[in-house]
């Protein structure tokens, strides 16, 4: 009898020990609340470092957006506007990488307002006047007097802006929106929950962005802090990379022999892309519209210029394997991102 006696309260102690630990588990939803019609002034300050075959750039730059909320029956409507957008770039002036980022910074504030479909969660659905801002962009690219610079400007319209319909174009003002990811899900203090973005289409090339979130911390009735670790397969980062490569390739090489699109084809065949991205978000409690955001991304690349010949052209000509190098490159990036609502 001692002994059944010794296995029950084993039992029973085992047992309230387990219930014990599944109500320390703390567990929060985040449940959003918007106001019907009001304005956030956004700030976005970047900065990146990259350096390529030891020889480092950096760029700095800033935007500030005015959003101008309006509830509907199905979500909201937004009316968006770039107050300012400076861009500065060390490392590489006269670089054609310089003038673009120059003429980038002036995209931003020619385009005027941007009329956007929100959902009641505050994820951007589509945009609304894509064609008249496609027009206003493939105007600003393409007004130079030279040919090929015009001519180059068109190229790259076509190859980042002529594809994008209103739902895709949307994507590019969702990654601003992280904290909407989890909103009304169950997470629990400390524990990763696997979240999965919407497919993201760039310059011909679809990526989907997964990863985790966690919840760190619950301030009841105040704020509440996450923090999203996103790090794709090197699989699906290398096919998404090679991807845009090959468009912008096919691109700017139309009319050029097969073997040529071949040696191309193996040598981004061969490339590696590595890339993480941890952000940390403070979400306003008792007005959802308020947050702050704080990522760092790295990511590296390596390509070897080798992989363009076969065997037999590096074994027929030695000479090519010395000369051609294996190119390198890795890029920091740590962006903020503050949202507050003005009157």
């Amino acid at each position: 009898m001692a002994l059944k006696h010794v296995l029950a309260a084993g039992s029973m102690a085992a047992i309230l020990a387990a219930a014990s630990g599944v109500q320390a588990q703390e567990t929060h939803t985040l449940v959003p609340h918007f106001p019907d019609n009001f304005k956030t002034r956004t700030t976005i300050v970047s900065d990146n470092d990259q350096t390529m075959q030891g020889k480092p750039v950096a760029t700095h730059s800033k935007i500030v957006m005015l959003t101008d909320m309006r509830k509907t029956a199905d979500g909201y409507h937004a009316t968006l506007t770039v107050e300012s957008a400076d861009s500065k770039m060390d490392g590489a002036d006269g670089t054609p990488q310089a003038a673009m980022a120059a003429k980038m910074s002036s995209l931003l504030t020619t385009v005027g307002h941007v009329e956007a479909t929100y959902d009641k969660d505050m994820m951007p659905v589509r945009i609304d006047n894509l064609d008249d801002i496609k027009t206003k962009v493939k105007a600003l690219m393409t007004a130079d007097t030279d040919p090929q610079k015009k001519a180059a400007g068109e190229a790259v319209y076509n190859m980042m802006f002529a594809n994008l319909t209103p739902e895709s174009a949307a994507q590019f003002l969702k990654q601003m929106k992280q904290s909407s990811m989890v909103f009304n899900r169950p997470l629990v203090v400390g524990v990763d929950t696997p979240v999965t973005g919407d497919p993201m289409t760039m310059m011909g090339a679809t990526f989907r962005m997964t990863g985790t979130a966690k919840l760190v911390s619950w301030t009841e009735g105040k704020s509440a802090r996450l923090t999203y670790s996103i790090a794709p397969t090197d699989e699906d980062m290398h096919n998404f990379v090679v991807a845009i490569v090959k468009n912008v390739v096919n691109q700017m090489a139309a009319g050029q022999d097969a073997k040529v699109k071949d040696m191309m084809d193996r040598m981004l065949d061969g490339m590696k892309v590595h890339m993480t991205s941890t952000c940390d978000v403070d979400v306003d409690l008792v007005d959802t519209a308020n947050s702050h955001g704080d990522c760092t991304t790295r990511s590296d690349m390596t390509m070897d210029l080798r992989k363009m010949f076969t065997e037999d052209d590096l074994k027929a000509k030695p000479e090519l394997a010395q000369k051609l190098q294996v190119i390198t490159m890795t890029q920091s990036g740590h962006v903020v991102v503050d949202s507050v609502v003005v009157n």
